[in-house]
């Protein structure tokens, strides 16, 4: 008798190798420790997925913005391209289609987080949008340096070291 140990560790007892399930390894016995250490390898994919996750979180949090008027407030910056009618994806079609038309209409507003309605023009929406494609910017640039020294360290503490804040 032995066990049949797939790749996510997962592991069942069986008679003999021929009774492994493709993707599984057969051991006599369950590897100790259990469940088995990661390689390098292993430790650095999974520490990869982890800063990509917060970088999602990084680059949708709220952004602060004072419009030309002296209005400070913070917006939405979320991103959802799925639909389309995430922040990001409405403040960029407005942006464009006030910048081709000229100007923003009489009385036009932008909705704050706190849903009070901001009077703005065309330059505080382009503002706002400067000031979302910033916050992506720089978590995009902290998200590429961090993967980087995931993929030179040396060992599994060194990798797992490596995080977002």
């Amino acid at each position: 008798m032995g066990y049949a140990i797939n790749q996510s560790n997962g592991f069942r007892a069986i008679d003999s190798a021929s009774d492994c399930n493709s993707g599984e390894t057969y051991y006599d016995a369950l590897p100790s420790p259990w469940p088995p250490a990661p390689t390098l390898s292993e430790a650095q994919k999974s520490q990869s997925d982890v800063i990509d996750s917060a970088y999602l979180v990084a680059a949708q949090l709220d952004v602060s913005y004072t419009t030309a008027a002296g209005v400070t407030k913070t917006y939405q910056a979320d991103c959802d391209e799925s639909t389309g009618f995430d922040s990001q994806s409405v403040l960029l079609k407005a942006v464009t289609g006030y910048a081709l038309a000229g100007a923003v209409p009489p009385g036009f507003f932008w909705k704050s987080a706190d849903n009070t309605l901001v009077p703005f023009t065309l330059d505080d929406l382009k503002g706002l949008y400067s000031v979302m494609l910033s916050q992506v910017s720089e978590a995009f640039a902290k998200r590429a340096t961090l993967k980087s020294n995931i993929a030179a360290a040396k060992t599994i503490a060194a990798v797992e070291g490596i995080t977002w804040e």
